[in-house]
């Protein structure tokens, strides 16, 4: 970890070292070199979103998401370095722009179109930099035990550091170094894992074709026929795996404004032409490769856990709520030892005495509005509880008692009637 920081470090200076210009901090003086552009392309392009959330899908869904990886390299790479990229780059040249929206700007001739795109970037951007940025925390919160904020504060540092002071030039020759260490470790992942089931290829995927029928009862349903077959055709699971996992995300990669700057930071469109191997060979290794082995996690986890990989995943979510329950009776009942003590019953009834004095002299009528703070936006008490009320008429239900239950991370308000609950008892905070 310290070799791969001060690499960093030394990536970011030589990149602040050669930045003589504006050119050369937007779009690296348009004189990157192919390969460098083409590495840096693929590690934008793949994130912790590929490599570990679409690896967890592959484990429930099977090979199929594997046409992702074709649309990935396809569409990804190829169309959008030989359509879009080498347009890109002569308009770019031409335009002597350095940013997305300064090009449709410019070809278009608007101020308006500029400020537009551009507002968009300033917007939307930050949430998926904000993603990437709480994956990476979390990874070095769990490798080095350490504080959240401690981990993303040092996170944000790093990165900070080789970005602003090295640019464009910078950023690329980091995100070069990282291609490289993404495509090893996936490479070794891949292999390692055959290694622990003691398959070879074919015996592997034969293996994997065989276990069908252990697939989970609740995914036959939507249309799941095993680890190395596509669902039904126009099942729920077809659907949300070819449309929304499939084409979504394998034609969504052309509308990123970070991946398309990068096609005006080479000289020539001979050079963008050579990156098209390199970022194609680099897709279908490491993304090929994490979908493979999440797919293969099922035979993993039938050896070691005699279960497949989402039924594996399930126990240790259970025992892991077990446990957190436990903990918490135990926390309970030492606090009740400790609110027993002589010495809190002292301070309790002080405490009391103190309250009622000052009770005495304030003259307080009621609470005018009780207003709830969420990220973005706030909702008053009185919208949610008329909300509600609104909600438990609609649906006809029948009760006495009220409970309210505010979920600040899903933005959202539950409720109970007389004890009674369902997921459908429920009123979007973003709605009020």
């Amino acid at each position: 970890m310290i070799a791969y920081l001060l690499s960093l470090a030394y990536l970011g200076f030589l990149g602040y070292k050669k930045t003589t210009s504006a050119s050369d901090y937007l779009v690296g003086g348009r004189q990157m070199n192919p390969f460098v552009m083409a590495l840096s392309y693929g590690a934008t392009f793949i994130s912790a979103s590929a490599i570990v959330g679409f690896g967890g899908v592959a484990a429930a869904f099977g090979m199929g998401i594997q046409w992702l990886c074709f649309l990935n390299m396809f569409i990804g790479v190829v169309i959008a370095f030989i359509f879009f990229g080498l347009r890109t780059r002569r308009m770019g040249a031409r335009l002597n722009v350095s940013t997305f929206p300064q090009l449709l700007g410019r070809h278009y001739r608007s101020r308006g179109i500029q400020v537009f795109v551009a507002a968009v970037i300033f917007l939307g951007m930050p949430l998926y930099a904000a993603v990437v940025m709480k994956g990476g925390a979390v990874f070095i919160e769990q490798i080095f035990q350490i504080d959240f904020n401690v981990s993303l504060l040092i996170f944000t540092l790093v990165i900070a550091a080789y970005v602003i002071a090295g640019g464009m030039k910078g950023g690329m020759y980091t995100e070069a170094l990282q291609a490289v260490i993404m495509f090893g470790c996936m490479l070794f992942l891949l292999f390692s894992l055959y290694r622990v089931l003691d398959m070879g290829f074919t015996e592997a995927n034969q293996a994997l074709t065989d276990i069908a029928p252990l697939v989970p009862e609740k995914f036959k349903a939507l249309g799941h026929q095993g680890w190395t077959a596509m669902p039904v055709t126009g099942s729920p699971q077809w659907y949300t795996l070819v449309t929304s996992l499939i084409l979504g995300v394998g034609i969504g990669c052309l509308a990123q404004p970070q991946l398309v700057v990068r096609f005006m930071t080479v000289e020539s469109s001979k050079q963008l032409n050579r990156g098209v191997f390199i970022g194609c060979f680099f897709l279908i290794i490491t993304v090929g490769a994490i979908y493979h082995a999440g797919a293969l996690s099922n035979l993993f986890f039938l050896k070691t856990e005699g279960v497949v990989a989402t039924e594996a995943v399930k126990e240790t979510v259970e025992k892991t709520t077990v446990k957190a329950s436990e903990v918490i009776e135990e926390a309970k009942d030492a606090a009740a030892d400790i609110a027993k003590a002589p010495v809190v019953e002292e301070a309790k009834e002080t405490v009391k005495k103190a309250v009622k004095e000052v009770a005495k002299n304030i003259d307080i009528k009621k609470f005018a509005e009780t207003t709830i703070e969420l990220p973005g936006f706030a909702v008053a008490m009185s919208s949610i509880e008329e909300a509600i009320k609104k909600d438990i008429k609609d649906k006809g239900i029948e009760g006495k008692e009220i409970s309210v239950y505010v979920n600040v991370e899903q933005k959202a308000a539950y409720y109970t009637v007389d004890g009674q609950g369902s997921d459908d008892y429920r009123i979007d905070l973003n709605t009020l």
